[in-house]
């Protein structure tokens, strides 16, 4: 894989609105006003419950965090988009009439989230951004997630969801589709739901048969959420991923075949 966006964290001072349009105007002269500039940011995830439950449509906890990724563009009228990467100065890009097939880059995850949008009949626009993060990849917090988030946010134009008949599940859903169809990673809706629908100060209770959630207050007063870095990249790859939602969902169906796995509900129905 060529150089991820997360491979370089950044400092946050740099990621402030002003900083990105600063770095934004630095590298796209003539590009617009100040005013035509815009600022979208994803933040990361952790989990407190529910492991490779969400794919088998079981309960979550997850909790977004402050490490995120920002991205500031200008919109264009030629259906390019170019990205690049604050934190080394890579570029890449694609053409909103001809989204390339995945081939393992960064890119792909935007490309993908141009090509979920469009297949829900929503309307894009191509743009020339910037993207920094602070958020590290392969750390398991969910870096791909929010780079599709961050597009998404982007993309569409105008940028509020109301706009467009969305709300922030139905964009998380999208973005997940991006990840299973396009990236080939057969995730759940964790990820993308936390940080759509993350709130400060509470985690987030998804119900991943029903997509009933409410928000579940920390006691961050007294506590802290800590994230420790084993020193362990996660190095999981799409095949990977791919067979272990498979062998999840044969254990599901072991499980819900059996005695055991059904349960009698007063009124006598029965469910799994």
């Amino acid at each position: 894989m060529t150089a991820d966006p997360m491979d370089g964290v950044i400092e946050r001072a740099d990621l402030e609105p002003g900083a990105l349009r600063a770095a934004l105007a630095a590298r796209q002269p003539g590009g617009g006003s100040s005013s035509d500039v815009r600022v979208v940011r994803a933040p990361g995830r952790v989990n407190l419950i529910g492991e490779h439950t969400d794919y088998n449509l079981g309960l979550v906890l997850p909790a977004a965090i402050d490490l995120e990724i920002r991205l500031a563009s200008v919109p264009t009228d030629d259906g390019r988009v170019e990205i690049e990467l604050l934190a080394d100065g890579e570029r890449d890009g694609f053409d909103l009439d001809a989204v390339p097939v995945a081939a393992d880059r960064w890119i792909d995850y935007p490309a993908g989230v141009a090509w979920a949008l469009t297949e829900a009949g929503l309307p894009v626009r191509g743009f020339r951004g910037v993207l920094g993060s602070n958020l590290p990849m392969a750390s398991g917090l969910s870096s791909s997630a929010a780079l599709e988030l961050a597009s998404a946010w982007a993309f569409l134009d105008p940028p509020e969801l109301a706009a467009h008949g969305l709300d922030g599940m139905r964009l998380a859903q999208i973005c997940q589709r991006a990840e299973n169809v396009h990236v080939g990673v057969n995730s759940g809706l964790m990820d993308q739901f936390a940080s759509s629908l993350g709130r400060a100060g509470s985690a987030m209770l998804l119900d991943c048969r029903s997509l009933e959630y409410r928000a579940v207050r920390l006691p961050l007063d007294d506590h802290a959420l800590v994230v420790c870095d084993s020193g362990s990249p996660r190095r999981l790859g799409a095949s990977e991923y791919n067979a272990g939602r498979a062998q999840g969902g044969r254990a599901v169906a072991v499980m819900a075949a059996s005695p055991f796995g059904s349960t009698t509900r007063p009124g006598g129905d029965a469910s799994t």
